[in-house]
């Protein structure tokens, strides 16, 4: 393992920003981020356009700025000044934007927002993350590592960090569904392995409050970070039958978007690795026995329908097996092996 011997070492433990290194496990490399402490992106806030009709697109980026940098997520005490110097926001809109949050019940802070002087210490109480507030249930959530956002969130305008986030909700490593056959009016089991998100423009534009050219600048924008974040690339065109026509077309391909930091080999065991209960455990030996895509593709398709942790299993429980060797050996070249071999893309 990289450890910390000297103040050099220090500064890149804590302030690393290369972006050859943001995806690195920093149990064995400094340079990299800390996979061990999330923020929990709710479903909710992105389905039900909290972004849009609560927090602002400004709010949700000082909300997350704001827990990237907090003890569990949940306090931090910093200034309007401090925020703006990071953020590049200026104090007005900050300001604002805390008003909006502290409105919905979002945070909490100790001091009167209308008269507070930008050079002030404000405390401030986040209930995000502990879903401490009432518009947030137990609908799920994808979890980002903490390290990552503080890293990465600075780079990004508001406007990025909202499209940003809509699409990481949207990202799935397989579809399960039913189509009709026209001819039979039987259920047809269909399975496709995906590992991409491709919200179409228009959804991601009415989830945060944008038109759709906004939504194509500001992805453009995502493409070029310097942190890699999303890669999109367009499916092929497919012919249909259109039924009101009463003739064949061809429609264009849809925008997809892979997600780097979800095709990690450190992400996927961090966060996907499951702990199965005896129940579980049973429903997963049978998986693994008749095979992932076979159940897929027959009526027994319930059984893997939106369980991404079989999925996991089963296809990548080798990477589960090497991680764990190498941190209980702390070996640090098996590590480079994974990281540099084990790729979770299909």
């Amino acid at each position: 393992m990289n450890k910390v011997e000297s103040l050099k070492d220090l500064s890149q433990f804590y302030n690393s920003t290369d972006s050859r290194y943001i995806y690195f496990d920093k149990t064995f490399d400094i340079r990299g981020i800390d996979y061990t402490r999330f923020i929990k992106l709710q479903y909710q806030s992105i389905n039900e356009s909290h972004i849009k009709d609560k927090y602002t697109i400004d709010g949700w980026y000082i909300l997350w700025y704001l827990m990237s940098r907090a003890i569990k997520s949940e306090y931090v005490s910093t200034t309007v000044n401090s925020i703006s110097e990071e953020t590049n926001l200026k104090p007005n809109k900050i300001k604002d934007a805390i008003g909006k949050l502290i409105f919905h019940k979002v945070i909490i802070i100790d001091k009167y927002i209308i008269t507070l002087n930008n050079n002030e210490l404000i405390k401030f109480y986040i209930g995000y993350n502990n879903k401490l507030i009432d518009h947030i249930d137990k609908n799920g959530y994808s979890p980002i590592p903490s390290e990552f956002v503080h890293k990465i969130i600075t780079t990004l305008s508001p406007t990025e960090w909202a499209i940003y986030t809509v699409i990481l909700t949207k990202y799935n490593y397989y579809l399960a569904w039913e189509i009709v056959d026209k001819t039979t009016g039987e259920m047809i089991p269909v399975f496709h392995r995906t590992h991409y998100a491709f919200p179409s423009r228009t959804i991601i534009g009415e989830k945060i409050g944008v038109i759709d050219d906004t939504v194509s600048k500001f992805i453009k924008k995502l493409e070029n970070n310097k942190y890699n974040l999303i890669y999109k690339y367009k499916s092929d065109a497919y012919s249909f039958w259109d039924e009101k026509e009463q003739i064949q077309k061809i429609r264009g391909g849809n925008n997809r978007y892979e997600i780097k930091l979800f095709e990690r080999p450190e992400y996927v065991y961090y966060y996907n690795n499951p702990i199965f209960d005896k129940d579980m455990q049973k429903d997963f030996d049978y998986i693994k026995k008749i095979g992932f895509e076979k159940i897929a593709l027959s009526s027994e398709q319930d059984k893997i329908k939106n369980k991404k942790i079989y999925y996991i299993k089963f296809y990548y429980g080798d990477i589960f097996k090497q991680y764990d060797k190498c941190i209980e050996e702390e070996d640090y070249k098996l590590y480079e092996y994974i990281r540099d071999n084990m790729k979770i893309k299909i």
